[in-house]
């Protein structure tokens, strides 16, 4: 108990603990070298009691200090001990005889005392005071205006008083020099605090610096105005669009014009929805880059408020979706194609069905002729039946290869190979020159075909047909003719002739399946079906131009070998 009232308090702020901590031993050491002084003086000096006796007040006044000290008063318990002290040592001082007396030079310890334990500001009006004090000392020894000074000179009062006032000092200067030592190391500790912080701060940017500039997407802010000004970029943009940040924030709508005509409406609708509502949004459009070519983007962006500044931005990230992009046009151009490809698929099963039956309706009637004629011995008409089941189990048999063979275009491509053009078209006329000799038809091969890439024993079928239907289609005319050559404009071969033509409302029926225009004209109707997807499988397409009467062209086109 007695350790807890004897040590100096503790309180929540160091400084304020080791201030408390120096009062309260500076006390401690006032106190003792005080009744020490006093115990010498009474055995030394008798005849001065009553003087000393006027030192009693000081050790109440003492602990009325450490209660100050324990409370936290420490700013007021420095004032009132330094100017009790002051206070008590000016009488010691006039009744032992002034600038004389041994006292004298404790007014230093007083001044000391001020500087370290309140301020600069204490320490001078104590050492004005002091001064004043000598001034004072001297005027009343030299004109004796009390009467005559009492001057000790006993040398062991003298050396006493003066190594009280060393001890004093001593600790007054060690507690200055603590001070400063734990000012230093404060300072010190304060130094490593902020290089720590620094250090970190250095770390947190290496950091930013290292998510940006490695970071896969564009991180930019714009401001919160009409048009969204661009203020910053990261250097991704360069990657993506080929601009440098420089040049991107060169002029702060610069980004506006790297739009595309169509989503400059819907972009900046976006961004001043989020400019009024401060949600975030997402929007994706095409952006021009630096080689002109067109960049899907997929931009995130919120509005972001500055608190302190009172500012607002948009911020936001964006990144390359154009392979996403194309992947999705490719799927959406493959699922179309699936829906014609079905589509087809159930005109082929419908058409297929109704023109399989037909043979097989003319094969089952004669059959049935042919058991009446067998019964009744009719030779002829027996012989009859039978051709006439034979043709329809032929055009059945063709029917089906040459279905087989449509399905097969796109599965079953031969090695793709550089052939000059003009020999498919003279293996070709080879396999119809029996037709085409019939018919008394001319052929007209242009000069200098080009030399072609693909599949020769398919884009001989190709012309094979083409050259077929044309001699069919010749009509009555006395002179029948067909061209085949190179059209440069249009970078198209094509098949001409001058027969009965086509009307235009037929041209984009034809390259259906089963489409016969004329019954009465041999085929199954799968023949420019058939040319039409070895043409497309090749990359190419195919197209009619004609008039009733006036003959007709077939164009297509084929990779033409440069």
């Amino acid at each position: 108990m007695l350790k807890k009232y004897l040590s100096p308090p503790v309180f929540e702020n160091p400084e304020q603990t080791s201030l408390a901590a120096q009062l309260w031993r500076i006390v401690m050491v006032i106190f003792i070298s005080s009744m020490t002084h006093m115990f010498i003086w009474i055995m030394l000096v008798p005849e001065y009691n009553t003087r000393i006796s006027l030192g009693l007040p000081f050790p109440p006044f003492l602990f009325c200090i450490l209660i100050l000290i324990r409370k936290g008063h420490l700013k007021f318990a420095s004032v009132l001990l330094i100017s009790g002290l002051w206070f008590l040592l000016f009488i010691a001082t006039w009744f032992s005889g002034g600038v004389l007396a041994p006292g004298y030079s404790g007014f230093l310890i007083i001044i000391l005392a001020a500087g370290v334990f309140l301020d600069k500001r204490w320490s001078i009006l104590f050492a004005v005071l002091s001064s004043a004090s000598g001034i004072f000392f001297v005027y009343i020894y030299t004109y004796q205006v009390f009467g005559a000074v009492n001057i000790s000179n006993e040398p062991l009062i003298i050396w006493v008083t003066q190594v009280i006032y060393f001890f004093i000092g001593a600790t007054i200067l060690h507690f200055a020099t603590q001070r400063i030592v734990n000012a230093l190391t404060l300072a010190k500790n304060e130094l490593d605090e902020r290089k720590n912080i620094e250090n970190q701060l250095r770390e947190a940017e290496l950091l930013y610096r290292t998510l940006i500039e490695d970071s896969s997407v564009v991180i930019y802010r714009d401001k919160a105005e009409e048009n969204s000004p661009s203020i910053f970029i990261s250097k991704q943009v360069e990657n993506i669009l080929g601009y440098t940040p420089e040049e991107f924030l060169s002029k702060p709508d610069f980004w506006i014009d790297t739009l595309h005509p169509h989503d400059v409406e819907s972009v900046l609708k976006d961004v001043n929805e989020t400019l009024a509502t401060g949600k975030k949004n997402i929007s994706e459009y095409r952006m021009k880059s630096k080689s002109g070519k067109w960049i899907w983007v997929r931009d995130e962006f919120v509005l972001v408020k500055d608190e302190k500044k009172g500012v607002s931005f948009i911020q936001g990230v964006y990144f390359d979706i154009t392979k996403e992009k194309e992947i999705e046009a490719q799927r959406e151009a493959l699922i179309k194609e699936l829906e014609v490809k079905n589509s087809e698929l159930e005109r082929f099963a419908y058409t297929v069905s109704h023109d399989l039956k037909a043979p097989l309706v003319t094969m089952s009637g004669f059959l049935g002729y042919l058991k009446e004629d067998a019964e009744k011995g009719n030779i002829t008409r027996l012989q009859n039946d039978i051709n006439r089941i034979l043709d329809a189990n032929l055009k059945m048999q063709r029917l089906l290869n040459e279905l087989l063979e449509l399905s097969r275009i796109g599965r079953l491509i031969n090695e793709t190979e550089d052939i000059p053009f003009r020999h498919i078209v003279s293996e070709a006329l080879a396999s119809v020159e029996g037709r085409i000799q019939s018919n008394k038809i001319e052929v007209i091969i242009q000069d200098d075909l080009p030399t072609i890439s693909g599949d020769r024993v398919r884009l001989t079928e190709v012309m094979q047909n083409l050259v077929d239907n044309a001699a069919k289609f010749m009509g009555t005319q006395p002179s029948s003719q067909i061209k085949i050559g190179f059209d440069k404009k249009t970078s198209a071969f094509f098949v001409q002739d001058n027969g009965i033509g086509i009307e235009e409302k037929y041209h984009s029926r034809i390259f259906e399946l089963f489409n016969k225009l004329n019954p009465k004209v041999e085929g199954t109707g799968i023949g420019l079906a058939l040319i039409k997807r070895i043409i497309e499988v090749h990359g190419g397409k195919i197209w009619v131009e004609s008039e009733l009467g006036k003959g007709t062209i077939f164009y297509f086109t084929l990779p033409i070998k440069k």
